[in-house]
């Protein structure tokens, strides 16, 4: 309305039209609304400066009838490290033990002693030149390529989790009480452990008619239920790990950061004997953090493509910083702001770009690129300012 028509008398309008009452009808409970969340964080990064400890032991059935799978597990972790080994930000330890190291650990009882293959960044190895580097690599991938097939001389009766025990704690064999034992020196403190399992055989239960300690091998922690029905009571296989990696790191197990990777005989463990190998594949889901199972008839491309998923998740917990705040992954990006920014020791900021020098790992990790986690230095901190919706 313009100001010339302010003293103008109002025109009569047509009168207004009754509104229609509604008629009741039952309404739907409304959907919880998704709460915004706001706030800013500032992380220091002397954990992700540098070079980080990982550590892999293979535990593979030596028994007979593993020969092609050893060969398929060579060949696929082979192309797998042809790149992970290279990695500068990393230095990886690998180790091989048996499923019959449970007997001894000794050629005189017939089973694969203890192997181990050099670390891929040594001390002293900072000046070197990509050629060492990559020889370097090249040369430890074909030492494992050698050491993983263990043959199939071994022992009949393979006893996984045992085996792995007897190597934590370096026992001569199972029946050596453990009070008498030191850890082995293999895992380093602070490291990311990976634990793979490679079998096609039972490995729990290995006489279904017997709930002996001697005739089975461990549960995948205590209190499982047998395949008979009853409670295994018996300490399990994440019991001796989360005791083993608490007292090397000093850490609850709550914080522990060790991952399984389980190559088994999936078809036969869930159908054909309900029995088999159910330590191995409970142990992966109950370990949880980025623990991965896969089927031991796959070709070495499957292989491969276990162990890339098995390598980003232990990158994710070697490398990623914990937020505050947890995200929820299924919106972002795209109803989330957030603005992450590298803050150098000198003052200068570095706008950090998603999926180019990060991603977010569920439920609170953010993952940095090995591109930028190589340029961290000391005083760096990382700002994170977001606005998201979190249901």
């Amino acid at each position: 309305m313009s100001s010339d028509d302010t003293d103008a008398p109002a025109e009569p309008g047509p009168s207004p039209t009754p509104t229609p009452t509604p008629t009741p009808t039952a309404s739907p409970t409304p959907a919880p609304s998704p709460i915004l969340l706001s706030a800013q964080e500032s992380i220091a990064l002397p954990n992700l400066a540098g070079k980080k400890k990982i550590d892999f032991l293979f535990v593979v059935d030596n028994s007979p009838s593993m020969g092609d799978d050893q060969d398929r597990l060579a060949a696929g972790f082979a192309k797998f490290a042809s790149t992970f080994f290279l990695r500068t930000d990393l230095n990886i330890c690998t180790a091989i033990t048996t499923t019959d190291r449970h007997l001894g650990k000794t050629q005189g009882n017939g089973t694969a002693n203890d192997r181990f293959v050099a670390c891929t960044n040594p001390e002293g190895s900072e000046g070197w030149t990509d050629a060492q580097r990559t020889a370097h690599a090249n040369a430890i991938i074909q030492d494992f390529i050698t050491k993983v097939k263990v043959g199939e001389a071994g022992s009949g009766a393979e006893r996984a989790g045992k085996s792995l025990v007897s190597f934590l704690y370096d026992a001569p064999q199972w029946s050596t009480p453990l009070a008498t034992t030191t850890l082995n020196s293999f895992f380093r403190q602070d490291a990311t452990a990976n634990i793979s399992f490679i079998t096609d055989e039972s490995n729990w239960f290995r006489f279904a008619g017997s709930l002996s300690d001697e005739a089975n091998d461990l549960p995948h922690r205590k209190g499982a239920t047998t395949p008979q029905g009853t409670v295994d009571n018996r300490k399990g296989i994440q019991d001796y790990l989360d005791d083993y990696f608490s007292a090397l790191n000093s850490k609850a197990a709550s914080v522990l950061n060790y991952t399984i990777t389980s190559l088994l005989h999936v078809t036969l463990g869930t159908g054909t004997f309900p029995g088999l190998a159910q330590n191995l594949s409970l142990l992966t889901s109950s370990v949880g953090r980025g623990s991965v199972m896969g089927d031991i008839l796959g070709d070495a491309n499957a292989f491969t493509a276990l162990y890339e998923q098995t390598g980003q998740n232990v990158l994710s917990q070697a490398k990623s910083a914990k937020l505050a705040h947890a995200f929820y992954e299924p919106n972002y990006p795209d109803s989330v702001t957030m603005t992450v920014t590298l803050v150098r020791a000198s003052g200068a900021r570095v706008a950090l770009v998603y999926k180019t020098d990060f991603t977010l790992v569920a439920p609170n990790g953010v993952l940095f690129s090995q591109a930028l986690a190589e340029s961290f230095a000391a005083g760096d901190t990382i700002e994170i300012d977001y606005g998201y919706l979190s249901n």
